[in-house]
């Protein structure tokens, strides 16, 4: 009995206990849920919510291993002491799982042209909608800010544009749902529908760029495709997060303008250049305008930017619980962001809620859904900045720099300064801002008022969400039945004043106006999808999908031999109503082919050097029906008043009986690569994109009787080419400190090849001016513009070109039949954007791509992001109201005007009324410039509190970070920013940079908390 106590004394004794916390090695995150075992023993532990464990193990047992889901097994000597335990990903980039559309590969065996971007890129970025985060952040994906309005979407084009007359906007899928994109708001408001998703709530997001991989979504992907995957629960104990940030947002590089002095001063000696009156009764050559006091005996010099811009604070806060066992996994969140924009009482405000569940409910069913519930409020003034709007009389862009400097928003007695505001005939009929002492117009509406008192909005409610169940029918056939829809429900709302401004729609009557309406909207789309997958292996391996959808038929079949040579098939069939009888089916595909060349044998005296090398290929052909409507072959009739209010039919539509899809037929070739164990590693494609039977308006003869004298053919065609290569890299990989960088750089080459017969050109307008032409040969939507050759240094007059290049110069004072002369004195015709205008530039961007480096220093990580863009050009078009000889304020760059002969300069003397000579009549190449920038999108500093120190408030991890997005701009471009396109997505007006609000600079601190 004593011996028997005495050798279990003794295994006591032997046993040694250790204890420790186990982390992320790259981010310093505790581990949750790892298992710890000693090897060579039964006995095992795992690591708790904060990463700590505690284990046992006897005599002999020298080393504990440690494994997790998705991170490299390591093991580690036994330690009586607290061990640090740091774990690694286990797999490369070239392991991840890519989503590649009703299915899924790894990367290696990608053979299509996909994307990737993860959703920890863009969570904390404080953006309204994610995609404005995604500039630079993948080769092949062009992303630009048109400008800086709250709600308002950006223009997104996978490989250029795909469309003339309709949008290049991709297709978006959430969650293996199709949803609605672009502005739903049918005011000034904008409100993206893509808004109502939480940046935070991504998983990743693939791009799916060549034919091969976006084949499968047949008739709506000749833009391209974006798929988005929102959050699940991952294995281990319930993980809590609260995610916060703060911060402010205030505008940068605004116009600078003359004071009220030189304001004066300027605009007077303009009216003594006019050799007659101004006005009715004025005395030529006489001041008209005039410095003023205030009540208090100040002198008026009111700054208008400082009247309609702001520094707008922001927030944002999501709090999400996810988790998963053997049979459940699930993800809830809830987000509420507020923002402030630079534009005072513009704002954008989101209340949102998320549920994934997946729940394993035997061994052959599978059940569970993702739902996601949005409203998303967006209030805003008119800021001249929504495509259709730049030229508009209450557009606060521009009333910011062209109101004259001498008045003031407000009267003596406190109120709003707008002309005769006690008189309902005079108010009514100027509809202007009050002139103080001028003598004659000093603006258009008073921009403070109308900032007041017209309210504009946009709310959106939205569901979006799926319900699915999955049968395994056998060993590798199983079959899934999924329902999703997207419903939206919008509420716009707009209220103009009757005293002033929008609200006044007949200046000739004596009454007031004023306007109110609500339009209410509703976006419907449900969506049956039912699988029939396949997975099996033999000799040699490979596999096999099939799929079918309710009103589209199609499958896809992917082979591999020896997971080296790669084959995929893609077939799809779709009918579309729009299209005429015995043209609604589009058969569309894709095939691709790829060849790991580093698993052959006679690569082994490279693999040490080039450890991964793959060649692949596509081609493929898919439709696009964005550009026909609903009824687009059907020839029909409208509601119609005749005569003194008789009801009858008009005819408003002339069908087309051989209207037809869309054809964009898409090759791609190139390369992934991995050097040293993939501590670089690439992609390089070649990609070129034929685009047929584009939709046109097709001319007509007026004698036929047609509505608009065109109908809708299938007439035109463009194509689309560029390479595009990636580059990633683990530059430093140390205990304490790494760097990690990525490249992109995307080439394109646009060209119209076909337009309707007997269309030579189509013209792009910017509301009241034509900016744009499309014609064979050259890209879609070049600039057209009227040349200048400078200022004469005898006249100070304009020179312009004539189409035939020959020199005329331009003398407002001159009565109106003689202002246009030749060199020699003779009269000219004068000169026109219609009948002298050139081809001169293109709006698309020749390459753009992105930059981004982050640092790990043991606690602390910084990341930087640059996106870069170049080889087109920018209509400059407020740079012509800044140059304007009206009563519009101008650039202190006038003040270096002729004023004798013998002065060189590009300033003309100065002509009150003169709006030739600026550009302001018609488009001159002097507005036109280079749009080459460097964009640093984000600079985000954070740092992890070390795990010790986290547990003993029982959390899991803390992380502080400080943000700055957009902190700077590297370009030549004298504009507020070269991003800007107040067309928004239209393919035949892009580039045009008219009265429109500039990108915003945002700070931002922030929080996040794991529990």
């Amino acid at each position: 009995m004593a011996t028997g106590l005495l050798l279990f004394a003794a295994q006591l004794w032997a046993q040694t206990t250790s204890t420790g916390v186990v982390t992320d090695a790259k981010t310093g995150q505790p581990l949750p849920g790892v298992s710890v075992t000693g090897i060579g023993s039964k006995v095992g532990a795992k690591t708790d919510n904060l990463g700590t464990f505690s284990i046992t193990v006897p005599a002999g047992v020298k080393n504990l291993q440690f494994s997790y889901v998705g991170y490299k097994t390591i093991s580690q000597a036994v330690s009586a002491g607290n061990m640090a335990v740091g774990m690694t990903l286990a797999e490369s980039s070239l392991d991840e799982v890519v989503v590649t559309g009703f299915g899924s590969q790894k990367r290696k065996d990608v053979t299509a042209s996909i994307s990737t971007i993860g959703g920890d890129k863009i969570k904390n970025i404080p953006v309204q909608s994610f995609e404005q985060a995604l500039s630079g952040k993948a080769a092949g994906l062009n992303v630009t800010l048109p400008n800086g309005v709250l709600g308002n979407p950006p223009v997104v084009r996978i490989r250029g544009v795909n469309s003339i007359q309709g949008s290049s906007a991709p297709l978006v899928v959430i969650d293996g749902v199709p949803v609605f994109t672009g502005d739903l708001s049918s005011n000034l408001s904008a409100n993206n529908a893509l808004g109502n998703l939480n940046p935070a709530d991504i998983e990743d997001i693939q791009i799916l760029k060549d034919g091969a991989a976006s084949a499968i979504y047949g008739s709506r992907a000749a833009n391209g495709v974006m798929l988005i995957t929102t959050k699940k629960g991952k294995a281990g104990k319930a993980k809590v997060s609260y995610d916060a940030w703060v911060g402010w947002t205030e505008p940068f590089n605004l116009f600078e303008v003359l004071n009220a002095q030189q304001y004066v001063e300027y605009k007077n000696e303009a009216v003594r250049n006019q050799p007659g009156p101004v006005f009715s009764g004025h005395v030529p050559g006489t001041p008209v305008f005039f410095l003023d006091t205030d009540a208090s005996g100040k002198a008026v010099d009111t700054k208008w930017a400082d009247q309609l811009y702001q520094t707008g604070f922001q927030h944002n806060h999501n709090l999400s619980v996810s988790g998963a066992n053997d049979n459940t996994k699930y993800f809830f969140s809830a987000n509420y962001t507020n923002q402030e924009g630079m534009i005072q009482t513009n704002t954008f405000d989101r209340m949102q809620m998320r549920m994934n569940l997946d729940q394993k409910v035997n061994k052959w069913l599978t059940i569970g859904g993702n739902f996601n519930f949005s409203r998303g409020a967006t209030f805003s003034p008119s800021t001249g900045s929504i495509p259709g709007t730049p030229f508009n009389t209450s557009g606060l862009a521009r009333l910011a720099f062209i109101t004259a400097p001498n008045v003031s928003p407000y009267a003596a007695d406190g109120r709003y300064n707008i002309m005769g505001i006690d008189n309902p005939t005079q108010r009514n009929s100027f509809n202007q801002i009050g002139r103080n002492r001028n003598l004659f117009n000093s603006g258009l509406v008073n921009p403070v008022m109308v900032r007041d008192l017209n309210k504009i909005s946009s709310t959106i409610d939205q569901l979006q969400g799926n319900l699915f169940a999955e049968l395994k029918l056998m060993k590798g056939l199983s079959f899934r039945t999924q329902y999703g829809v997207s419903w939206q429900t919008s509420d716009d709302r707009v209220f103009y004043n009757s005293l002033h401004g929008d609200g006044i729609q007949n200046t000739s009557t004596t009454g007031d106006d004023g306007q109110a309406f609500n339009v209410t909207g509703k976006f419907n789309v449900a969506n049956f999808q039912n699988f029939l997958t396949y997975n099996f292996s033999f000799n040699p391996p490979g596999n096999l999908i099939t799929e079918n959808y309710l009103i589209s038929y199609f499958g896809r079949v992917n082979y591999n031999f020896k997971n080296r040579y790669y084959l995929g098939l893609t077939a799809r069939t779709d009918e579309y109503s729009a299209f005429s009888q015995g043209n609604k089916r589009g058969n569309f595909y894709g095939a691709s082919l790829g060849w790991n060349v580093s698993d052959e044998a006679f690569w082994d005296g490279l693999r040490n050097t080039v450890s991964f090398f793959k060649l692949r290929g596509s081609y493929g052909q898919v439709g696009s029906l964005s550009a026909v409507g609903n009824f687009g072959s059907l020839s029909t009739f409208s509601a119609f008043q005749y005569g003194l209010g008789y009801p009858t039919l008009q005819f408003n539509q002339a069908g087309n009986r051989d209207l037809r899809w869309e054809n964009s037929t898409k090759l791609d070739v190139g390369f992934s690569f991995g050097l040293w164990n993939d501590r670089i590693n690439g992609e390089f494609s070649y990609y070129n994109t034929d685009l047929d039977d584009l939709i046109l308006d097709r001319p007509l003869p007026s004698s036929m009787g047609v509505p608009g004298n065109t109908i809708q053919a299938n007439a035109g065609s463009m194509f689309n080419r560029g390479v595009e290569l990636t580059l990633n890299a683990r530059i430093v990989e140390k205990r304490d400190f790494s760097w990690t960088a990525s490249f992109n750089i995307t080439t394109q080459k646009n060209e119209v090849t076909a337009l309707a017969p007997g269309v030579t050109e189509l013209i792009g307008t910017t509301q009241l001016e034509r900016t744009n032409i499309t014609r064979v040969g050259q890209p879609i939507g070049s600039f057209f513009v009227v040349r200048s050759n400078g200022v004469d240094p005898q006249t100070g007059q304009r020179i312009f070109l004539d189409g035939r290049g020959r020199e005329v110069l331009f003398n407002f004072a001159d009565p109106v039949a003689s202002r246009w002369k030749y060199r020699d004195g003779t009269i000219a015709p004068p000169v026109s954007i219609v009948s002298d205008g050139v081809v001169s530039g293109s709006a698309l961007p020749t390459y753009y791509g992105g930059f981004s480096n982050n640092f790990f220093f043991k606690g602390f990580d910084l990341n930087v992001d640059f996106f870069y863009s170049g080889g087109n050009k920018v209509y400059f078009g407020s740079r012509a109201g800044l140059f304007d000889q009206r009563f519009w304020n101008n650039t202190p760059e006038v003040l270096n005007r002729w004023q004798k002969p013998g002065d060189v300069t590009n300033v003309p003397r100065p002509v009150f009324g003169d709006n030739f000579s600026n550009g302001s009549a018609f488009p001159m190449d002097i507005n036109l410039f280079d749009a080459g920038f460097v964009r640093c999108r984000t600079i985000a500093l954070g740092y992890t509190v070390p795990a010790k120190l986290v547990q003993k408030a029982n959390l899991s991890s803390v992380r502080f970070y400080a943000q700055a997005l957009n902190p700077f701009i590297i370009t030549n471009y004298p504009g507020i920013d070269p991003e800007i396109s107040v067309n928004g997505n239209s393919a035949l007006t892009p580039g045009v940079d008219r009265n429109t609000v500039g990108q915003a600079r945002t700070y931002t601190f922030g929080l996040n908390i794991g529990f």
